[in-house]
């Protein structure tokens, strides 16, 4: 199966949000770390508007360089502002509360950052 990772990485850049997913997904699965580029380019097209860029940024969570993490932290900072992570516990408990990945965006923003995830 980790021999056939060639052939799955080709899926890496179709244009079909889900075949993306499975694709990066089954590579992180086999701990197959050599397409991080073509998955950044999937994480810097779609971000976090698509299922294909939210596990884009989570394989480069887990297998990232600084740089890749410069481009994450740079991205969730449009999203989300340290005011927001601050008031995230009491944004849940509101009956607008309607995004649900604040709370990923969150854990993101304060990934590096104790004292604010501390809060």
């Amino acid at each position: 199966m980790i021999s056939g990772s060639d052939l799955i990485s080709k899926f890496i850049d179709a244009t079909d949000q889900y075949e993306q997913y499975n694709a990066i997904s089954v590579l992180a699965s086999f701990k197959n770390t050599e397409n991080n580029n073509e998955i950044l380019k999937v994480f810097k097209t779609s971000k976090f508007d698509t299922i294909g860029g939210r596990i884009a940024c989570a394989f480069l969570l887990k297998y990232r360089s600084e740089a890749d993490k410069k481009v994450k932290k740079e991205e969730v900072s449009l999203l989300i502002s340290e005011d927001a992570v601050n008031a995230l516990s009491v944004y849940f408990i509101s009956p607008d509360a309607k995004n649900a990945s604040l709370l990923f965006y969150a854990y993101l923003f304060s990934l590096d950052k104790d004292a604010t995830r501390k809060k």
